[in-house]
């Protein structure tokens, strides 16, 4: 088996798969998949890692990841939800490797009407090269901060953001036209979803549907800035605390609340899925400002959650609700925390259990401020 021939049944396998799990539901998208070769954007990594339906961290300060490959499956469901069409011009934010770039040169039909914007000079370099050998030596690269738009007055019909943020750029949604469709994945409470927002003509946003996130922060800062800048640090912590509100959640007063003996409540909640009871958690995130995620990185003595945790932590009252890996419940501190979980169960459990692809998002001209409301059971597709 020649290496051409070994790296396309790698390809070839890693598309079926996603065709089986209706992640890639588009014929222009699984064309795409399967003509774009990721071994060229990922040259010293191996075809296993590759053709992997996994994330591929590309660049770190010390252990912290700031720049890497999206999984295919993340990919696809953003592409789907971007609603592609011959010969739009599209805003791409966060260039990476240049991979996803390539796939929507190719959707589109065009390398010429795709732009790509990263703010890392030698990230847009590696993917310049990358595009190059990969024979897409038209799409528009430039080295940029993303929160700011591309440097010429474009308008485009679709954006999208492959890296997080906690308030929409208004500068980019500037550049979006009226109808067009904007793609990010948005910060929410402590957890990322990822709508696809039209905009109209009064320059507010209104979702038309909505896929999961799991993306690294937008950055204004180079990695080289970061590595120079006088207090840069490693990050030490043993805690990853994952949230857009930092004000509420004191990483001491966490570790201590945390290392008081939990309760473990006994509580008939139902449609809960594992880990970590994550399309809960998603409903919790948009009505609850305190909700978090954590995820334990190093072990800490005393510490009764081991592993990972989703739920409620508010230490202005003292409590805590995490639901573990396995959905264990476990309350620390007074219960408030679970009184306010309970609450919102029901509230979810009255609308038949929403997740994601029911919410519906619409946020103000300003980007400053939305609502949320549920879209009825039998209206989803």
């Amino acid at each position: 088996m020649t290496k051409s021939q070994k790296t396309e049944k790698y390809r070839n396998k890693l598309v079926e798969s996603l065709l089986r799990q209706k992640i890639i539901k588009k014929i222009e998208i699984e064309k795409a998949f399967r003509r774009v070769n990721r071994e060229l954007f990922l040259p010293n990594f191996p075809l296993s890692e590759v053709y992997a339906d996994a994330s591929v961290i590309t660049k770190t300060i010390g252990v912290t990841p700031v720049s890497s490959s999206t999984s295919p499956s993340l990919m696809a469901l953003m592409l789907d939800i971007l609603d592609l069409k011959s010969g739009q011009k599209v805003l791409e934010i966060g260039t990476g490797t240049g991979y996803n770039a390539a796939i929507l040169a190719e959707i589109i039909g065009n390398q010429e009407n795709v732009y790509s914007l990263d703010i890392d000079k030698e990230t847009v370099i590696e993917a310049t090269k990358n595009l190059n050998n990969a024979g897409y030596q038209k799409i528009n690269l430039f080295c940029r901060d993303g929160a700011k738009g591309w440097p010429e007055k474009i308008k485009f019909d679709r954006i999208i953001f492959t890296a997080s943020v906690k308030k929409i750029p208004l500068k980019v949604i500037d550049q979006l036209k009226v109808g067009g469709l904007v793609v990010l994945p948005l910060w929410i409470n402590g957890t990322q979803i990822t709508p696809a927002l039209k905009k109209k003509k009064d320059g507010t946003l209104i979702s038309q549907s909505a896929t999961i996130g799991g993306f690294m922060p937008l950055r204004k800062k180079t990695i080289n800035q970061i590595l120079n800048h006088s207090n840069f640090k490693n990050p030490k912590e043993s805690i990853l605390i994952c949230s857009e509100k930092p004000q509420y959640f004191n990483y001491k007063k966490v570790v201590k609340l945390l290392k008081t003996k939990p309760k473990i409540v006994k509580a008939d909640f139902k449609k809960l899925t594992l880990p970590r009871a994550g399309n809960f958690f998603r409903f919790l995130a948009t009505q609850e400002p305190k909700s978090v995620e954590i995820f334990i990185e190093k072990p800490i003595a005393g510490l009764f959650l081991k592993n990972s945790g989703a739920g409620i932590i508010d230490l202005t009252h003292n409590s805590a609700c995490l639901f573990s890996e396995k959905n264990q419940i476990q309350l620390y501190g007074s219960d408030l925390a679970f009184n306010k979980i309970s609450r919102i169960y029901h509230k979810w459990e009255s609308l038949a259990f929403p997740d994601y692809n029911r919410f519906n998002f619409e946020f103000s001209n300003d980007c400053s401020r939305y609502s949320l409301s549920v879209n009825p059971l039998k209206e989803v597709k």
